[in-house]
């Protein structure tokens, strides 16, 4: 007899505790859903306009232009292989190079394309002066990559 008061002593006092802690979860509750009806417009507002604005700046593109001549193409490639790991935005890549390594960036650029899930474009030029300009007056002053960066477009 004894072991069946304590069963409904041990079982009543189960019960308690459950309703205990039922009540105190809903009165929790009501109270986060009154700090979050506390916010006022201008804050919901000012919220709104945040993301927003993170939206906006992730649509915008980036143009990264780089000049590249000789062995320097693993630094350029290492260079807009970390710019397109890093960035949220759109990038929009523009590679002045030698006629020789215009393959060489086309290849690996389309390549990357099919390989991730990034959207950015590219444009691969050769080097070129304008066409007012004497290109071979600017040749001998710099070396061919270095003059080429006074007429980025």
């Amino acid at each position: 007899m004894k072991s069946a008061y304590r069963f409904a002593f041990l079982f009543l006092l189960f019960i308690g505790l459950v309703l205990l802690i039922h009540i105190n979860n809903q009165s929790s509750s009501k109270n986060n859903d009154t700090k979050q009806s506390e916010k006022t417009n201008d804050e919901l507002e000012s919220e709104r306009i945040q993301q927003e604005l993170e939206k906006q700046k992730a649509k915008e593109e980036v143009v990264i232009c780089v000049v590249v001549c000789g062995d320097r193409v693993d630094e350029a490639l290492t260079m807009l292989k970390s710019a397109l790991i890093f960035s949220r935005r759109l990038l929009k890549f523009i590679i002045i190079t030698e006629v020789n390594l215009i393959t060489d960036f086309d290849e690996k650029l389309t390549d990357w394309k099919y390989k991730t899930n990034k959207t950015f474009s590219y444009i691969v030029k050769p080097i070129e002066f304008p066409v007012s300009s004497d290109g071979a007056m600017w040749k001998r002053l710099f070396k061919p990559c270095a003059a080429q960066r006074l007429f980025l477009p």
